[in-house]
């Protein structure tokens, strides 16, 4: 089994995070986002620096805009 292209794991953590907003809001799910995008990210290319930006950030959109900008093809 071959491992998940960023681009895959970039959905599905995109999904992830979207359904965890409309579960407990957005400022809630941002919060509690952060240690399961560093799962998501973790092993690729300047994952602790994806990590620091994303842990500053308040609203989905901004943490949205760095994943893409990082794991994006």
């Amino acid at each position: 089994m071959s491992k998940p292209s960023n681009q895959e794991i970039l959905e599905v953590l995109l999904n992830h995070f979207e359904e965890m907003i409309k579960y407990k809001g957005e400022a809630i799910a941002v919060k509690e986002m952060r240690k399961h995008v560093g799962w998501y990210i973790k092993g690729i290319e300047n994952a602790s620096k994806i990590r620091e930006k994303i842990n500053t950030e308040e609203n989905y959109e901004n943490v949205k805009k760095i994943l893409i900008k990082n794991m994006g093809n």
